[in-house]
């Protein structure tokens, strides 16, 4: 998930007081680049007044704590990315919350919006992963979130009162809670990993409702399947009987509660080697899906290895496009004849084989 790659840096920093320098003087739409790893007896990046509309790229650079603060903190900010950052041993590794300003003569809550928080590394934080408190419209995609240990009132990915955000290809492992949910309602969560001690806690009122699946569609999901719906969830995917596993989804609803359902729910288990790759095979015992390894003279087709020499029809002991001919003409009822051997059990030629094996 993490990448080094940069389109272009606007200005570098290298400690938490010279990022917070940088964020608040490069205009907007500019890129702030981290170039060593930083450590911090407190909040590193503290809500920098002027962060909006703005790149802060760690390019896979480490920001560690002493187990206290925030390794980022933004509140009532907007249209940021944050990204490419490892970021461990905060209280919170990540947190977006909004600010009470005075606009218009009145108090007015301003939440954190708009915001991405993408290619991300938490671990070991002692609260939250990534903390979204009062507000909506973010983006957490394709974050690694690993070992966020606090019992009560937290997670990986924590929502409190908060609306309308994407929570979309994260691996979120190895935590207290998965997911925590106070009080947020129509956000959407899905094509996740999840296996933790609990992948999904709450806290108030349950029936608020979230979107844990997206329509069925073609694309790789995050257990690598072809098809995108809901997420993957270590508890329900991995059991034969609540899963009921077929092509890559549980056809079992999993309920989370009255209305938070994931329709779609991922799995990699299987029943037949419709559920696999072409390059594999369900195992039948452990129902899962094994790369076959062809031994040499056979290539991988359709789940299952195929022994080219059977197709060496000329004899001159490799298959090529004069096999492909001959078959050609015993299909069209030439007078060449082939071996029995040679054919399906139908008496009819796969061409389709012949030219894998040609290749």
């Amino acid at each position: 998930m993490l990448s080094s790659n940069v389109v272009a840096c606007n200005i570098y920093c290298s400690d938490c007081t010279s990022c917070i320098t940088a964020i608040n003087s490069v205009s907007s739409g500019q890129t702030i680049c981290l170039n060593t790893p930083i450590f911090s007896n407190e909040t590193c990046i503290n809500n920098p007044a002027n962060f909006n509309n703005k790149i802060f790229d760690c390019r896979v650079k480490a920001i560690s704590g002493n187990g206290s603060d925030y390794g980022i903190y933004l509140k009532g900010k907007y249209n940021n990315t944050i990204k490419n950052c490892i970021i461990s041993n905060f209280n919170e590794g990540i947190y977006l919350s909004s600010s009470v300003e005075f606009i218009g003569g009145s108090y007015v809550e301003v939440p954190s919006s708009n915001n991405l928080i993408t290619s991300n590394f938490l671990m070991f934080n002692n609260g939250d992963g990534i903390f979204i408190k009062d507000s909506s419209n973010n983006i957490i995609s394709d974050n690694y979130i690993y070992q966020s240990s606090c019992n009560v009132g937290c997670g990986g990915i924590s929502l409190w009162w908060s609306t309308d955000n994407y929570i979309i290809n994260n691996n979120i492992t190895s935590n207290t809670n998965g997911i925590y949910l106070k009080e947020s309602s129509n956000n959407f969560i899905y094509n996740n990993f999840f296996d933790n001690w609990h992948n999904i806690a709450f806290e108030g009122n349950v029936s608020h409702i979230n979107y844990w699946n997206t329509t069925k569609k073609q694309g790789k999901n995050i257990i690598g399947g072809s098809y995108l719906g809901g997420n993957f969830w270590s508890e329900f995917s991995n059991n034969l009987t609540s899963c009921n596993p077929n092509n890559g989804f549980c056809q079992n609803i999993f309920s989370i509660s009255t209305n938070n359902i994931d329709k779609l729910p991922l799995t990699m288990l299987c029943l037949s080697n419709n559920s696999c790759l072409s390059t594999e095979a369900c195992n039948m015992t452990t129902h899962t899906c094994q790369n076959l390894n062809c031994p040499e003279n056979e290539t991988l087709f359709n789940h299952t290895c195929v022994k080219c020499n059977l197709f060496d029809f000329d004899n001159n002991t490799e298959v090529d496009i004069f096999d492909a001919v001959i078959a050609l003409e015993y299909i069209s009822k030439g007078e060449i004849q082939i071996a029995n051997l040679c054919t399906t059990p139908e008496g009819k030629i796969d061409l389709k084989k012949i030219g894998l094996c040609s290749i």
